[in-house]
């Protein structure tokens, strides 16, 4: 087999693995979470593609809104985005490419009755790109980057796996999941769980907060923090050896190790749990 005949191959193969994908997505975006609603009554679905070489620090921008957003890592130097536009009439999509820097906009041209219009977008980028993400009622799921990433959304779970970096998450009504990250995070939901498990990196100061819902903490490695632990409604518990500094039923503060890192905890209805 050629160079040229591998290198065709494995371009399908990522086409394929983006379809799947975004199928997928569309499968699961009727059961309500994280995604909009199809029916037999919806207009025609648009689909757009379009490939980037990037160099070894690339950034990638999306704004989106009615749907959901998913990063998957990639060996290779290419940012690929697939977008599914619905009620592609009322819509405008964009997308440039500035330097290493790929900019992604899906905006609403009008305000339409019936069916609301929207975008699901799926992206292959490689491992070292920098995230900046924002929808409106969807999910947002990334999994297996190594550089940092704010992200947004309202009416929507946010899923981080298998990353590396400084994170912002906040939604407004969903699931907070951090499995699997080294670094550290700035977490905020309105009403949802946050559920984190992972190492913070020493000097890094951590927030993680909810309105209404519970925190369970996993920390992995050789966990080295200072807690700050706080619910208003709730109780709080830790499976981690830890010299408090003080304690009451509504709040926990200590150190755990060396104390290298910051991690303040807070919700309002809810218990937390650090293991």
């Amino acid at each position: 087999m050629t160079v040229n005949q591998y290198d065709f191959l494995k371009g399908r193969h990522k086409n394929l693995l983006l379809a799947i994908a975004v199928l997928a997505i569309l499968t699961a975006v009727g059961c309500g979470d994280g995604g909009f609603n199809y029916s037999s009554s919806d207009e025609p679905i648009e689909t757009h593609q379009n490939s980037f070489d990037v160099g070894g620090s690339p950034s990638l921008f999306v704004v989106s809104f009615n749907g959901g957003i998913t990063i998957e890592a990639s060996t290779d130097g290419t940012i690929t985005v697939m977008a599914t536009i619905r009620r592609a009439d009322k819509v405008e999509y964009r997308i440039k490419q500035e330097g290493d820097t790929i900019t992604v906009v899906v905006d609403r041209t009008e305000r339409t009755t019936g069916e609301s219009p929207g975008a699901e977008i799926v992206v292959s980028v490689p491992a070292s790109t920098r995230l900046k993400l924002d929808t409106t009622n969807g999910a947002i799921v990334v999994r297996g980057t190594l550089r940092s990433g704010d992200i947004k959304t309202s009416n929507g779970r946010i899923e981080l796996t298998d990353v590396e970096g400084t994170f912002v998450a906040d939604t407004s009504n969903g699931l907070i999941a951090i499995r699997g990250i080294v670094g550290n995070v700035n977490l905020e939901t309105t009403n949802g769980n946050i559920e984190f498990s992972g190492e913070l990196t020493p000097g890094g100061r951590n927030d993680i907060r909810t309105n209404n819902g519970s925190i369970d903490i996993v920390l992995r490695g050789t966990p080295s923090v200072e807690v700050d632990a706080t619910t208003r409604n709730g109780t709080i518990k830790s499976d981690v050896p830890i010299r408090t500094s003080s304690t009451k039923s509504t709040s926990l503060q200590g150190t755990i190790g060396s104390g290298a890192a910051d991690l303040r905890i807070d919700t309002s209805n809810g218990s937390i749990i650090i293991r």
